[in-house]
């Protein structure tokens, strides 16, 4: 909650936080509304291809971040590259 209404913080690192999927849709529902982060690393978080998808659709909704960090989660890369072009 305090990330969508937070108008000033522009970059989160949350590596290595373990949040997993239920983290990753926490996330999502936030950079949903948040319009001031640009960079977000969530690098070796356990999202697996549910998380990312979710996050993908946070993503197409919010128009400021511009650098993202998801390696070493359990994703299928390939999931990701379609999530972004739907």
């Amino acid at each position: 909650a305090a990330l969508a209404k937070n108008s000033t913080l522009t970059a989160l690192c949350l590596r290595q936080s373990r949040i997993g999927d239920q983290g990753a849709t926490a996330l999502a529902a936030a950079l949903e509304k948040n319009n001031s982060l640009t960079e977000l690393d969530l690098k070796w978080n356990r999202i697996s291809t549910e998380g990312v998808n979710t996050l993908a659709l946070a993503f197409s909704k919010n128009t400021t971040l511009t650098e993202l960090n998801l390696t070493e989660n359990g994703y299928s890369i390939d999931v990701w590259r379609r999530s972004r072009l739907a």
